[in-house]
């Protein structure tokens, strides 16, 4: 493994990590992903030779491990090791500079996957904006990537929930284009609550989108 070749901590991190796509790789398995194809659908434009060969230098170095099951047909999966799960505080860290600095920047987005929007919704949360608010918000984006989430908000915290936990309070519907327009590209609230069908309490399902929009 070609690297800097520095007696430093950091520099011998990203001999390892430093590469394009192996810390997003990392990040697909802390969100649970196992097999190799799943791993790939979480990141859009690798290529599989690639993220064979990412693998096996994570492999190599004791980051993840590899099971093999004699089934039909076999089948592999992989995990990260404990070394692996202790990079989850540097993802956060990257995570939390990248919310406060880069998300309201102008560096284009090819592609929103509403799975992934989901797992860094409550990093959008305003609790402030929140206040008093307690309730399950069910939301139902119809079209390709689509699917259903629960968005459960209490005590000035939000979870995210790909099966409810209670019975949801509001639910919202809309199209997959119009949440990812107004929600992730331009998080325009007062245009999402008119533009979506509501279900339940009505001003917490108008009021949603003003909880994840920061001022």
């Amino acid at each position: 493994m070609k690297g800097y070749g520095q007696y430093c901590p950091i520099a011998r991190t990203l001999d390892l990590l430093g590469d394009k796509w192996t810390l997003l790789i990392v990040r697909e398995l802390l969100r649970g992903k196992q097999r190799f194809r799943d791993i790939e659908a979480g990141l859009p434009g690798i290529p599989p030779n690639l993220l064979s060969d990412r693998l096996k230098v994570l492999e190599q170095s004791s980051v993840i491990t590899r099971e093999y099951f004699r089934e039909l047909p076999p089948r592999v999966e992989y995990s990260l090791t404990e070394r692996g799960r202790d990079l989850e505080p540097l993802l956060e860290a990257i995570a939390g500079w990248g919310m406060r600095y880069m998300m309201d920047s102008d560096v284009p987005c090819a592609h929103v996957d509403l799975e992934l929007f989901f797992f860094h919704l409550p990093r959008f949360f305003c609790a402030d904006k929140a206040k008093g608010i307690t309730g399950v918000v069910e939301v139902a984006l119809e079209g390709e990537g689509g699917g259903t989430w629960w968005v459960s908000l209490e005590d000035g915290c939000c979870s995210v929930h790909k099966e409810p936990a209670t019975f949801p309070a509001a639910r919202i519907a809309c199209d997959v284009d119009t949440w990812v327009e107004l929600m992730a590209v331009h998080r325009d609230p007062v245009k999402l609550a008119a533009s979506v069908r509501i279900e339940g309490d009505a001003s917490l399902a108008r009021s949603f989108g003003s909880f994840f929009c920061r001022q």
